[in-house]
């Protein structure tokens, strides 16, 4: 049945897919709008990569008193231990893929999401997290990444303030 109401969730699980609670999470009814900006920058020059993006969420309700701001955003830097120069990725529309196969790289990432607005007394959570990894491409197609992660989570987040360390091996295969 139609009912008109428009409804949004907000959530993240943090650095991973595992089966794990949704760490912040919020849900909003009866939306009138929802607003977001990003700003990303990239520069990579040789060896060198940075990265980051801020994106802000301002998500208007039909009831003025429930609007709700949120923002998030990241961070990253690279460097190519192994390898001349990174080329340029088509598929991701990003210049992450490095051009030459046996290329390691350093990468070091923080991220933050923030689902708390104070004004309204929302209180979704808020995750910081940092993460060191080592990615190493044997060819275009298949790499493998040994990632260290340490997240911090508020006392609003679904596990409280928590602080959670992770070490991750993964292959990846593009198709």
């Amino acid at each position: 049945m139609e009912t008109g109401r428009r409804s949004l969730s907000l959530q993240s699980k943090g650095i991973t897919q595992l089966s794990i609670p949704w760490l912040i999470n919020m849900q909003f009814e009866d939306i009138r709008n929802q607003l977001q900006n990003n700003i990303e920058a990239m520069i990579y020059h040789g060896r060198w990569l940075f990265q980051s993006e801020l994106m802000t969420m301002c998500i208007n309700q039909k009831d003025p008193d429930k609007h709700f701001f949120g923002w998030g955003g990241y961070l990253q830097g690279g460097y190519l231990l192994r390898g001349k120069r990174y080329g340029y990725d088509e598929i991701d529309a990003l210049p992450v893929m490095p051009v030459e196969p046996h290329t390691l790289i350093l990468v070091a990432r923080f991220n933050i999401t923030d689902l708390n607005d104070t004004k309204p007394n929302y209180h979704a959570g808020c995750q910081k997290d940092f993460s060191l990894a080592v990615n190493y491409y044997f060819n275009n197609y298949i790499s493998t990444r040994l990632n260290y992660n340490f997240i911090h989570t508020d006392r609003y987040s679904a596990l409280g303030k928590n602080n959670i360390q992770m070490m991750q091996l993964r292959l990846q295969v593009r198709f």
